[in-house]
């Protein structure tokens, strides 16, 4: 059975028990439902006429309001399961209560049974989904829903005709239907004690003991309102309703014409809608699953709408029997089938608890309200304006075209719901300009900066630096004592732009203090507050007897003035660079920093290419930043080569993308230059990410062709980086797809591996292979959204990435939801294996299908990664043979033992070591 049911279902392992029991369930309840309705139509009918349907569409209405308010308190005091079971219980009792009402046969008894069968199928089925969406995570709701639903159409085909062929062949009465249905209540009762508790009712019982009033409908009505996305599904609900309230009169008035018998009209009911489930059931396994695959929530939502819509053309051209059987047939086909999936997963992105609030209010005073108001409608046109059951076809094609744009709409909707849960876990921050005239800010900032917390103190300095700080310098004046030096400084700098107050006779004790960029901007502010020419100023402290203020003096006249070639002589830079003092390394920064001015271009390579290698990074960095400024080609391949130091890469690369476009064709040779450093290579495309241009996007495209993984994710990051910075750059689409199709089967090439290896053999190893092809799958998924990233929206993808990596299932299930909704089919078939949270045995079935990857021994999977292009998977590989591995592979070690890398030659040899043991 599991077999036959896992060819058109992707059930789990995991999964079977409570699917199985929630089919069996749903089943059980569409049988009863079934039983029933065929009952009620037919006494009601023969006992009413049809002409009293419309008044029994607006009872329905009233009665659901108290129906909800109790429900909904129920649901927000007791666990979603033990309310189906008490209301299953409530059921079976008014039915034995009901059928001993019939025996008085009285038109008002009928009309309450036409009621109280309304309330019971939109009561039980709605509850019955509640906790088939507490059982299932997002993720696996697209999977099993079908599979539910399918339950649902057995059970009505069932129902539907047992009930038709018990009255017409058994000597039972339509009454005595209703015991049947009580003996299944209680078998559906005594399945759901099997179904696991879903939530413990003490946390919704201690939230209720500050408040004893229940969740009322009008609360539930306020959040649904609140909610764009949950007003929409309502208006969806509701329109269904009036809709198939015009459709549903049509279809009893014809009928009832057609058969006026008591029994006659019991079958006749009966085998429509056996006919009708049976059709449920030919959509649901045959088109159901194919048509959710390939249009997604589209398609399960509008399937029912646009298929009413034809029924409804045809019955507007030839207004016979026939037609309104067909427009009901294509309704009551899609209700229980790809409608009721599609209106399900409208659900999923709805958080549990809200759904438990909302949902049976939705789901009953919604649906029955809008019957209600159909029914209302439905007065006015056949009493007031005395219209045909013909004419009324009109008023159910308008409504369908509302129906289908609300559908359109609640797509939209839906994916926003997804994409919304997914990017809360990004934040981001923005700076902003204080206003320090409002009195509530400069009173806080007052306080923040004599905060006695330094943190406070600087992040408060931070806040202000794009402010005008006129209104605070007196406060700013009292931080240059302070003992930490970072606010000291800040206060400094925030000081020099304020006119109104001169303090150079404080300020400049301040040439002593022990930080060197506390003297520099000293220097700065005495030049912009002095009454003297700030060059004279500097050319005083270069003359000055105090190295460390001849090197202030240089650093500001760099920093602030722009250019230093008319005030110092070369002899200057020997000079101070021969100082061994206790500042020389902030000497040697501030000379590197000045340099970046020189004109003279023989001195400034002489000394930078000196500086550049200096022992400290605070000098090197200066003399990168300089380079920079100098932009003399004579400097490149200094700093190709210094981008070994992964220390100064960010520097580095910042710097070479200085140059400029047209160095990036050097740039992009050096990166498939085979000799270069291989942590050089890595860096190249970095240089790339700082120069948003179409023609850098189109080099990197060039290079993402590489084979090497490691150097591809470097090129994807530019990539990234890119279109995070000019979304309007061009991106080649079909070059991304072909590069995701190759990362996706490099994924399960690595995952095949994996599975080769033998689960019996823990030792360290084959732990540290095991652990290595982790990593690198790792690696390739994000490659691959990386990739995503530069065809739908970077923050989606980025935030789906996460999503994906996190320990919540629930952020898992909503991640993979969005995905379905989000991709094409294109991209999903790729995707999709390897996101999908399942046995890994289960995506390399996928994988092979994908790709054709074919069955590999164990030793041809080791080949396979100690010829590879990885180094550490080549490492991996050759540490994990053992003694009992084939010749072939004891063949490689030995080969291993003269390889020119230095880390694969240790290993091999310390392999053949241990093996020789």
């Amino acid at each position: 059975m599991k077999k036959l049911i896992s060819i058109f279902y992707d059930i789990r392992k995991d999964e079977w028990r409570s699917v199985l029991l929630m089919f069996v369930i749903h089943f059980i309840l569409m049988v009863i439902l079934y039983f029933l309705k065929p009952a009620r139509d037919s006494l009601f009918l023969t006992s009413n006429g049809p002409e009293d349907l419309p008044y029994v569409y607006i009872l329905l209405a009233v009665i659901s309001i108290p129906v909800t308010h109790l429900l909904t308190g129920f649901m927000r005091r007791y666990p979603i399961r033990s309310v189906l079971i008490w209301t299953l219980g409530g059921l079976a009792v008014n039915i034995l209560f009901i059928r001993w009402l019939f025996q008085y046969d009285m038109e008002w008894i009928f009309m309450t049974f036409y009621i109280w069968v309304g309330i019971f199928g939109i009561l039980v089925i709605s509850l019955f989904w509640i906790l088939a969406n507490a059982v299932f995570k997002p993720a696996q709701s697209k999977r099993v829903f079908p599979f539910l639903t399918l339950g649902a159409i057995l059970g009505a085909i069932a129902g539907s005709e047992a009930s038709s062929l018990i009255v017409s062949l058994i000597d039972l009465s339509t009454e005595n239907l209703l015991y049947i249905c009580v003996g299944l209540l209680i078998l559906a009762m005594r399945l759901l004690f099997f179904i696991p508790k879903i939530s413990t009712p003490e946390s919704k019982l201690d939230a209720n003991k500050k408040s004893t009033r229940i969740s009322s409908p009008l609360k539930a009505a306020q959040k649904i309102v609140a909610s764009r996305y949950q007003l929409t599904v309502a208006g969806i609900i509701g329109l269904t309703m009036m809709t198939t309230t015009f459709t549903d009169y049509q279809f009893k008035a014809l009928a009832f014409d057609a058969y006026p018998e008591t029994a006659g009209l019991t079958a006749f009911i009966g085998t429509f809608y056996a006919g009708v489930s049976l059709a449920s059931l030919g959509i649901q396994v045959l088109l159901s699953s194919q048509i959710i695959k390939k249009m997604g929530l589209s398609g399960a939502i509008l399937s029912r709408p646009v298929s009413m819509m034809i029924g409804a053309i045809l019955m507007a051209v030839e207004p016979v029997l026939a037609s309104i059987v067909i427009l009901n047939g294509f309704d009551g086909a899609t209700r229980y089938s790809i409608d009721k999936t599609g209106r399900e997963l409208l659900f999923l992105p709805i958080s549990q608890h809200t759904k438990e609030q909302t949902k049976i209010f939705i789901d009953i005073f919604v649906d029955r309200f809008s019957r209600g108001l159909g029914g209302v409608v439905l007065l006015g046109f056949i009493v007031v304006l005395n219209w045909s059951v013909y004419l009324l076809t009109y008023v159910v094609i308008t409504l369908l075209i509302i129906w289908i744009l609300l559908g359109i709409r609640a797509k939209k909707g839906y994916v926003n719901k997804f994409r919304s849960s997914i990017q809360k876990q990004l934040i981001g921050t923005d700076s902003m300009a204080l206003n320090l005239n409002e009195s509530t800010i400069y009173s806080i900032i007052k306080e923040s900066l004599h905060s006695t917390s330094d943190s406070q103190v600087l992040h408060t300095l931070f806040l202000l630096k794009d402010s005008n700080v006129e209104k605070i310098a007196e406060d700013l004046r009292q931080l240059l004592d302070h003992q930490n030096s970072e606010i000291k400084l800040q206060a400094l700098i925030m000081l020099q732009g304020v006119e109104s107050l001169n303090l150079t006779g404080e300020i400049i004790t301040l040439l002593q203090d022990e930080d060197p960029e506390i003297r520099l901007e000293t220097i700065y502010y005495l030049c912009k507050h002095s009454h003297e020419d700030p060059t004279s100023i500097i050319k005083s402290y270069l003359a000055h007897n105090d190295y460390k203020l001849k090197s202030a003096a240089l650093g500001c006249a760099s920093k602030h003035r722009g250019s230093a070639t008319d005030l110092v002589e070369p002899e200057f830079f020997d000079q101070l660079l021969d100082k061994k003092e206790k500042d020389a390394v902030v000497i040697r920064a501030q000379i590197a920093d000045a340099l970046g001015y020189i004109e003279n271009d023989t001195i400034a390579h002489k000394y930078l290419s000196k500086l550049l290698n200096d022992e400290h990074p605070s000098v090197v960095r200066k003399a990168i930043s300089s380079i920079g400024r100098q932009k003399s080609d004579r400097f490149i391949p200094l700093l190709i080569e210094k981008l070994k130091n992964p220390e100064f890469k960010i520097e580095i690369r910042k710097t070479l993308a200085s140059y400029g476009t047209d160095y990036l064709i050097l740039y992009k040779n050096r990166f498939f230059d085979r000799t270069l450093d291989k942590n050089i290579r890595k860096s190249i495309p970095g240089i790339f990410s700082h120069l948003p241009e179409q023609s850098t996007a189109d080099q990197l495209f060039d290079m993402i062709d590489i084979q090497n993984t490691d150097l591809r994710y470097h090129v994807i990051k530019a990539l990234n980086k890119l279109i995070r910075e000019r979304p309007s750059l061009e991106m080649d689409i079909k070059k991304v797809r072909q590069t995701i199709k190759s990362e996706a089967l490099h994924y399960f090439e690595l995952l095949s591996i994996k599975q080769l290896q033998p689960p019996n053999r823990p030792n360290r190893p084959n732990r540290i292979l095991l652990k290595a092809l982790d990593e690198k799958m790792g690696q390739n998924v994000e490659r691959l959204f990386r990739l995503l990233g530069l065809i739908y929206d970077p923050k989606d993808m980025y935030g789906t990435y996460l999503a994906l990596q996190s320990l919540s299932t629930d952020k898992r299930s909503a991640a993979i939801e969005f995905l379905d909704n989000v991709l094409t089919e294109a991209d999903r078939k790729y995707v999709f294996p390897i996101g999908d949270h399942q046995n890994e045995r289960i995506k390399l079935t996928r994988g092979r299908q994908l790709f054709d990857i074919p069955e590999k021994r164990y030793d041809e999977g080791l080949h396979q990664l100690i010829e590879g292009e990885d180094l550490w998977l080549q490492v991996c590989a050759i540490y994990s043979v053992s003694p009992q591995c084939p010749d072939t592979l004891q063949a490689k070690v030995k080969k291993a033992v003269y390889s020119p890398n230095e880390l694969i030659r240790e290993t091999a040899e310390l392999v053949m070591k241990r093996n020789a043991r």
